[in-house]
């Protein structure tokens, strides 16, 4: 088998583009030069394709350049009839692959359109998705009881609570919890914003890598970080006493939640096949 019989038998079968391309056209509509460049070039497709070769599903994708597409962002689930009135092309998603389409790469902080990137966008257009939302939920229940029981804290399981500064406090522990978990680059560098960035992050880990790992919990968890005369003087939270028994025990809770959410991603990324997202 040669390199281009490999890279059509991948979970990316079909790797379109709309528009525009050129990494010099005047009109950006919402990517850049940078990202034309990826997208536009045979050997960036190949090296994305090889990338996300660990997916266990089959992807469709397709990259709109093009005047007004780029004001639908994070859309969702949309119908055949809808890309042909809004985006002006026929689409027909096959029954045995999640069809994606990108309209941009638009963010605070601007990535280029690399692998990884669109592994993690693939998780925004997902989003108002009912399962997903379901899992994220579970998610954060999860996380929420580990950070009770290990750091013998008291927060609140469900999403919001009455009081905005017992929503503040959580999401800042929560935050400094997938910093500390995560093993992605973006929480390496502690930049992961909130909670559901980092869900985000994961299902673009699970769809390179083809497995999500957790580093162990901290003794020590960051919530702030502060600096007096340039040393560290961060906030946080302590586990306390715990020997190696009950330190066994919660290492193998986080693999355990690990493994659960691989299965979790299974079981919703085969129930969307069939289906087409718009990022």
């Amino acid at each position: 088998m040669n390199f281009k019989q490999f890279l059509s038998e991948m979970p990316i079968t079909s790797f379109n583009l709309r528009g525009d391309w050129d990494r010099n056209a005047k009109n950006k509509y919402g990517y850049n030069s940078q990202d034309a460049g990826i997208i536009g070039n045979e050997k960036g497709v190949e090296k994305i394709k090889r990338l996300w070769s660990n997916s266990k599903e089959d992807f469709d994708l397709f990259f709109v350049r093009q005047k007004n597409a780029w004001k639908y962002l994070e859309k969702g689930e949309v119908s055949p009839e809808w890309v042909k009135e809004n985006l002006g092309f026929d689409i027909n998603p096959r029954a045995e692959a999640i069809s994606i389409i990108y309209t941009n790469n638009r963010a605070a902080d601007k990535i280029p359109m690399t692998a990884w990137t669109i592994a993690h966008r693939f998780g925004h257009s997902i989003f108002r998705n009912s399962l997903f939302s379901s899992t994220m939920e579970w998610i954060r229940r999860e996380f929420t009881s580990l950070v009770n029981d290990y750091y013998n804290k008291n927060i609140h399981t469900a999403k919001y609570s009455y009081s905005p500064e017992d929503d503040a406090k959580k999401a800042n522990i929560l935050k400094g919890l997938v910093n500390s978990l995560g093993t992605m680059k973006s929480a390496r560098d502690g930049q992961v914003r909130n909670f559901e960035e980092f869900i985000h992050e994961i299902v673009a880990q699970y769809l390179i890598t083809g497995n999500i790992k957790f580093n162990p919990l901290p003794r020590f968890l960051i919530t702030q970080k502060k600096f007096a005369w340039g040393n560290p003087n961060h906030q946080g939270i302590y586990a306390g006493g715990k020997d190696d028994i009950e330190q066994e025990y919660f290492q193998d809770r986080v693999e355990s939640i690990a493994h659960q959410i691989e299965r979790a991603f299974d079981s919703l990324f085969k129930a969307l096949k069939g289906k087409v997202f718009v990022m």
